[in-house]
């Protein structure tokens, strides 16, 4: 049970994450976040008040807020967060002309609830980049090539910083350390600059969200937590599939027949190699092969023997060649139904054939 758990975390996060290098060949997450949020989305989500006043300036400062915080194109990832974690949280921070939106997956905070089923604090830690100062001779070569440039930059991006929110009714504890933090850890225990504001709000921005929650104070669970073992098996299958038709799908080639009729191309254009379709009345466009060349002659002669070996007995040349048409056309009527063209081919070939052994 905790492998099947801990595969399907991997699949899901490789799906969030659009990490192709993990291998995944089920596609039961894919399709059913896909059709999820095609029911919930579609073309997008409208916020409107229940009640406004006149001119409709409630309806217009949700819209600033969507359009600030570019809410149209972060749905797609809110959507997928929350069918998949079962949970989230949604936190408001003003600004100085307006609100920002953050969304915060499970992993992401703690919330708390008192003895009335309300929010009495939320913990909230996530990683931000900073530009990082250089320092020593990085720094005088920095400023140098500055000073040629004319560019002042002496930053290098991708310094990682963490931040610890400790959100109450009538304060904000804000943490921000170079070193990682964690909900474990205690208030006393904890690195880097910690400052203590006041909440002028008077209450928790903060809204938490569940899917299938078993109760009221329940957590909410994934669409996917109650089918790990479905969908770990049905990655196996597929998996099992994909390898066995990779491996028979090619096998090694085992045959009766000559080597010439499996090798031989006989120039630049494809044969006709005698197959069900061919024994059947389909000719194609390319010419046949010797072998099956030699079956319609085998089958002409195996028909009209009686009349072959009375030609063997003569010596009227004409007679021969006339027969032979003749018993040529019937033969290929029945076996294939070839153009008038490769009729005189085949005639021709014939006639190579049975001229050498009668002079």
């Amino acid at each position: 049970m905790a492998d099947a758990k801990a595969r399907l975390q991997e699949i899901i996060n490789a799906y969030l994450d659009r990490d192709s290098g993990v291998v995944v060949d089920t596609g039961i997450v894919a399709s059913h976040i896909a059709q999820m949020k095609l029911f919930g989305i579609r073309q997008g989500v409208e916020f409107f008040p229940s009640q406004d006043n006149f001119g409709s300036q409630r309806k217009d400062f949700l819209d600033r807020v969507c359009k600030y915080n570019k809410l149209d194109t972060r749905l797609d990832s809110i959507w997928e967060y929350f069918i998949c974690d079962g949970q989230g949280l949604f936190y408001i921070r003003p600004t100085k002309n307006n609100y920002r939106l953050y969304y915060f997956r499970k992993h992401e905070y703690r919330s708390y609830y008192n003895v009335d089923g309300e929010l009495d604090e939320v913990v909230i830690i996530y990683s931000y980049k900073v530009r990082k100062a250089m320092s020593g001779f990085a720094d005088i070569q920095m400023k140098s090539l500055s000073n040629v440039t004319g560019v002042t930059n002496a930053y290098t991006p991708g310094a990682k910083r963490y931040i610890r929110l400790s959100i109450k009714t009538d304060s904000i504890e804000e943490t921000h350390s170079e070193s990682e933090l964690n909900f474990d850890m205690p208030s006393y225990t904890l690195t880097g600059d910690t400052k203590k504001l006041p909440n002028t709000l008077n209450f928790i921005p903060c809204v938490e969200i569940t899917n299938n929650p078993l109760g009221f104070s329940a957590e909410g669970h994934g669409d996917f937590d109650a089918l790990a073992n479905a969908i770990c098996t049905h990655d196996e299958l597929m998996r099992t599939m994909r390898k066995n038709i990779t491996f028979f799908g090619n096998p090694t080639l085992l045959s009766s027949r000559p080597k010439t009729d499996l090798m031989e191309a006989g120039g630049d254009m494809a044969i006709q190699r005698p197959s069900i379709a061919a024994n059947s009345g389909f000719a194609s466009q390319s010419p046949m092969s010797a072998s099956m060349l030699r079956l319609i002659l085998s089958a002409v002669v195996w028909k009209h023997r009686s009349e072959y070996h009375a030609l063997l007995r003569t010596w009227n040349l004409t007679t021969v060649l006339v027969t032979l048409f003749q018993m040529l056309l019937l033969g290929t009527r029945m076996l294939l139904a070839v153009s008038i063209e490769k009729r005189f081919v085949l005639l021709l070939a014939v006639l190579m054939s049975f001229l050498f052994p009668l002079v």
